[in-house]
């Protein structure tokens, strides 16, 4: 996903979360909100094959039944280990940063704002443009949103494209 998709997906449920809750301030879910795109449970499976390959070379090497070659095999198997981690890392502080950028803009534009230690809550100009009717049905923005988030959709049908859409005609563009 690029970054205008995440965007799209990060707004789509920081809008929803805050609405749902609205008036109320909540804390938003960064962590659950980044895991949509998977990029922790990766890195988390790359870690931990990477500390049972230095596990297993650590006890060859003391149980002194580490060949040449085992060597040589625990040595590029443990290489490409770090070049994922580092790389499924260097993946998730990305997708942190959108999602970051993402509350930055919805609250310097207005629609969210921060009430206190890193609660938010949904401004008067939220509100509204998440009430407004949907192009020519008779469902507002935010019931499309709803509908969208279903779990049924996100993980078949929906698209990317299909939140950025919506989150487009909130934020009046």
């Amino acid at each position: 996903m690029n970054n205008t998709d995440l965007f799209g997906v990060f707004a789509s449920q920081i809008l929803a979360n805050l609405y749902e809750r609205f008036p109320v301030s909540t804390q938003l879910p960064k962590s659950e909100m980044t895991a949509i795109v998977a990029a922790q449970s990766t890195l988390q499976g790359a870690q931990g094959q990477l500390s049972t390959v230095e596990g297993m070379e650590e006890l060859l090497k003391a149980a002194d039944l580490m060949t040449p070659e085992l060597a040589s095999k625990a040595k590029a198997k443990r290489e490409k280990l770090e070049a994922e981690v580092a790389s499924e890392s260097g993946r998730g502080k990305a997708i942190e940063a959108v999602y970051e950028g993402t509350v930055s803009f919805l609250s310097a534009e207005g629609y969210i704002r921060e009430v206190k230690g890193g609660e938010y809550q949904l401004t008067a100009k939220g509100l509204v443009h998440l009430n407004q009717p949907f192009e020519k049905s008779s469902n507002t923005i935010f019931q499309k949103l709803q509908e969208a988030l279903r779990p049924e959709k996100f993980v078949g049908s929906l698209t990317s494209g299909t939140l950025v859409s919506i989150v487009a005609k909130i934020i009046g563009a």
